[in-house]
């Protein structure tokens, strides 16, 4: 029938609209994505640097980001900081100092190298990795963190 065809279409036409819309619903709002138990560090300034595995740079220097974590994703205005980026840089994953560990908010390389196997899975020094350095900005006290 024509309008089972006419239904097909238009449904089709909205999946399409809002794969588009996720697509696209944070572009205005640069964003970085953190762990559930890394808000509170990122709040009290015991974590200030990140590690990232990305094909490309994602963040620039002096520009801010809300801080979320997953669940959040595409809620436009939850997040548990703004947080400003102090330095971007790539360098292998088996390069972290201690002085790097405990800017990622932990108090020794093994206890980040953990955090990170429980995260990706894995831990290969030769990795390369984006390392951000980042400041807060703000907190957002609305969000539910």
């Amino acid at each position: 029938m024509v309008c089972d065809n006419n239904l097909s279409i238009a449904i089709e036409s909205i999946k399409c609209q809002r794969v588009k819309d996720l697509r696209t619903s944070n572009w205005d709002r640069p964003m970085i994505l953190f762990q559930p138990e890394h808000i509170y560090p990122i709040l009290f300034g015991q974590k200030t640097e990140t590690r990232r595995i990305w094909n490309k740079q994602r963040v620039k220097v002096g520009t801010i980001h809300q801080a979320k974590v997953g669940k959040d994703l595409f809620q436009k205005d939850t997040y548990f900081a703004k947080i400003r980026i102090l330095d971007v840089h790539t360098e292998k994953l088996g390069w972290i100092s201690i002085e790097s560990a405990k800017r990622e908010g932990y108090d020794s390389i093994e206890a980040y190298q953990a955090e990170w196997i429980k995260i990706n899975k894995e831990w290969n020094p030769d990795q390369e990795v984006y390392v951000i350095r980042f400041e807060l900005v703000e907190e957002n006290e609305g969000s539910p963190a």
